[in-house]
């Protein structure tokens, strides 16, 4: 299956405002949600990408996210910044 039938499948099962992907290295995983999110889902407001291969790259990443979405700057500042602080800054973003 291809990436952009593999999106169509994806929007057809849609119940939520968010999507994840995971699986192998090299898998077009990146180009399927691009497609996905540009054929499927043109009112998608934002997109986050969370690198998931360690747990070290999933804080990095949301203490990334966290400082541009919520502090207004692409530093981390990760010795001013609380891991536990992000996660209830996020829960909060995205549950509301």
């Amino acid at each position: 299956m291809g990436v952009g039938g593999a999106a169509e499948i994806l929007a057809a099962e849609a119940i939520s405002q968010s999507a994840g992907v995971c699986g192998l290295e090299g898998g077009a995983k990146s180009q399927l949600m691009l497609h996905y999110i540009q054929e499927c889902r043109p009112d998608c407001k934002a997109v986050f990408w969370i690198e998931s291969g360690q747990k070290q790259t999933i804080e990095r990443d949301y203490l990334q996210l966290y400082c541009q979405l919520f502090r207004g700057d692409a530093e981390t500042g990760q010795d001013m910044v609380k891991l536990e602080d992000t996660v209830l800054a996020f829960k909060s973003y995205f549950y509301s």
